[in-house]
């Protein structure tokens, strides 16, 4: 619908003349006759102005028509001269292609943020009960999935720890409740295949990390209890960036199509989310792994992943040309440089040893070496904890050293 300008009837799309008071709808060029829009300034064919100001060929200020001098500086504006030629507005190019690029990278930007939130609930790596808790008793169940849910609550449970029987009771009490008569009858009379399957469903339903919260473990294994509030924090922020990746996608979206102005710096931040999610996962994966036997090289290549993805960033400056190479600040990329190697160099070391140790027993002419990371000096500590209440197991060390 047209509104008439000067009576706001409502007038019908292809009217040309009012039908109630006969006013012009379409506002035309006074020199090329061009229709224009109504807010337009400047005819976009032949570039006259259109509110009939009269522009100073000295000054370019725009002047009231009826005005013989120009009111900024004093120009007669009826001498003959070169008027002031103002530009042409530039038609741009149909945006057609580029808006059908936008919604594309804003689609895959958000069905993979969408992918990766909901991922973030599921499995984010494996553990061996078999092979790291001796209360279950069970050599034939395998690897559980555990989720960062799964991580948070079990850190969580270390602040409220159970005895043996407490636990127990609520593992029966839970399998009772959750287990089907079907499965309670394959745990018991099945084949060792069928009651693996039942046994490793329940364990991953029930959470296995709250086997952690026994008072014996959190007791004497410190360096479990570090390890795993590192691995809850870890997993919130996993949560949290996958939550903030998908608001920024999401926003991001809406603007593509809304064909408001996107925000320039939603891409950036979903490529730095899109690394840092990238290597939580990883290094989650690689925690949790049941061949993975040291914490130090997973934050290793954590920084790694970091250091290539900023490598990348630099790459796509410079081949788009926001970077430029300049000899003055040679001594900065030098610099830089340097800094980076000294980085991967300590890097690589964080991954091994930082404390050697020497032994050797007198009565013997052995001696032997051996290195020694922070893992490994986190479960030294352990030991030291149990040896407190149990000093025969210093004994038992001199025992095994000298066998």
């Amino acid at each position: 619908m047209k509104t008439c300008p000067r009576c706001a009837f409502e007038n019908k799309d292809g009217a040309k003349f009012c039908v109630k008071c006969g006013q012009a709808l379409d506002k035309h060029c006074p020199k090329c006759d061009s229709v224009v829009e109504p807010d337009e300034l400047y005819c976009h064919v032949c570039g006259t102005r259109l509110d009939g100001k009269r522009v100073c060929p000295a000054c370019n200020a725009a002047n009231e028509p009826d005005s013989a001098f120009c009111e900024n500086c004093g120009t007669p504006l009826n001498l003959s001269g070169p008027a002031a030629v103002w530009p042409k507005p530039v038609q741009k190019k149909s945006a057609s292609g580029k808006r059908i690029f936008d919604i594309v990278r804003a689609s895959v930007a958000l069905a993979f943020s969408l992918i990766m939130f909901i991922s973030c609930f599921f499995s984010v790596g494996k553990i061996s009960p078999s092979a790291t808790f001796d209360v279950f008793d069970i050599e034939e169940v395998g690897h559980i999935k555990i989720t960062s849910v799964d991580v948070i609550e079990g850190a969580f449970s270390l602040l409220d720890p159970m005895s043996d029987r407490e636990f127990f009771s609520d593992f029966t009490s839970f399998a009772l409740e959750h287990l089907s008569s079907k499965e309670q009858e394959l745990l018991e009379n099945g084949s060792p295949a069928q009651q693996t399957q039942v046994m490793i469903k329940l364990l991953e339903d029930y959470n296995v990390l709250k086997v952690f919260s026994l008072e014996e473990v959190t007791k004497y294994s410190a360096s479990v209890k570090a390890e795993l509030w590192i691995a809850a924090v870890l997993s919130l922020g996993y949560i949290l960036l996958c939550t903030a990746f998908l608001i920024l996608s999401v926003i991001d979206f809406v603007f593509v199509l809304s064909g408001k102005k996107r925000i320039r710096a939603t891409l950036k931040l979903n490529v730095v989310l899109l690394a840092i999610l990238l290597s939580l996962n990883f290094f989650l994966k690689m925690v949790f792994s049941p061949n993975w036997k040291d914490m130090a090289p997973g934050i290793s290549m954590v920084l790694i992943f970091g250091i290539l993805f900023i490598g990348l960033e630099i790459a796509g400056r410079i081949v788009s040309g926001e970077l430029r190479f300049s000899k003055k600040q040679l001594a900065s990329y030098i610099s830089a440089g340097v800094g980076a190697v000294i980085a991967l160099v300590v890097l690589s070391l964080a991954a091994g040893s930082i404390v050697t140790v020497r032994c050797s027993v007198s009565s013997l002419t052995e001696s032997f070496k051996g290195g020694y990371s922070a893992s490994a000096l986190s479960k030294g500590w352990d030991a030291l904890l149990q040896a407190n209440e149990n000093p025969d197991i210093f004994g038992q060390a001199e025992t095994t050293i000298l066998t």
